[in-house]
């Protein structure tokens, strides 16, 4: 009789120490695993100022060294006597807005320094003007031309649309504590814009010099990317 408890009492613990050691399997895996991927709970929030102008961004980091980041940015640009499109004779002003929004993907490449950066930006304004005016009149002959009479012209050229994006980022993607400072560098892919203008007087623009001034734009297909972030981690 003796012999049948003991046998039943050594399955018993057998059935025991089988749960422990269950119970401490599992507990090594979900502490390994949250080792790898206990960074899927980090999140940040960006200030950035760069060439596509200032805007805020978030991030957050998905699985393994995978992160995400959806922003928007706004560039409005407005100048005068930028450029001298046509002679001294004119007064030229050149404005610029590009607004987009964007999703992007991070992956490290290089420790977690250097990070590899697709994606792409919806740009709800991408649009770049150069108006030129006659400052004033010219005589030719025995006639003056008055700066009415010159004319004007304007040169629009569009991007708008949905754009592909890639590029590198430096430095760590979350930081240490509580702030860091990243750099971004790459490229958007604008494609060729739409071309349209507009002249009056003497600078106006026949068919066969628009199309010329179309095809020379239609080369202008990139858009640089340089971007400095503070970044806030909470």
């Amino acid at each position: 009789m003796l012999w049948i408890v003991c046998i039943f009492t050594c399955i018993k613990l057998k059935r025991y120490m089988k749960k422990i050691l269950l119970s401490l399997i599992m507990v090594f895996m979900g502490s390994t695993l949250y080792g790898q991927y206990g960074d899927s709970e980090q999140k940040s929030l960006s200030l950035h100022l760069g060439t596509q102008g200032v805007g805020l961004e978030f991030k957050y980091h998905l699985i393994q060294k995978l992160s995400a980041r959806a922003g928007f940015s706004i560039l409005p640009i407005k100048t005068d006597k930028v450029v001298q499109s046509f002679s001294s004779d004119t007064d030229d002003q050149l404005k610029a807005s590009f607004t987009n929004v964007r999703i992007l993907l991070d992956y490290p490449i290089i420790g977690k320094g250097v990070r590899l950066v697709a994606g792409g930006a919806y740009f709800f304004k991408a649009d770049g003007t150069i108006e030129s005016n006659a400052q004033e009149g010219f005589n030719l002959g025995d006639r003056h031309f008055t700066a009415e009479e010159v004319g004007m012209m304007k040169i629009k050229a569009d991007w708008k649309g949905l754009r592909p994006y890639a590029g590198l980022a430096f430095f760590r993607g979350f930081p240490r504590n509580r702030f860091n400072v990243t750099l971004d560098l790459g490229l958007y892919h604008l494609g060729s814009p739409k071309v349209t203008t507009s002249s009056t007087g003497m600078l106006y623009l026949d068919d066969t010099n628009r199309q010329l001034l179309e095809d020379n734009l239609s080369t202008y297909k990139w858009l640089p990317l340089g971007q400095l972030a503070i970044n806030y981690k909470f």
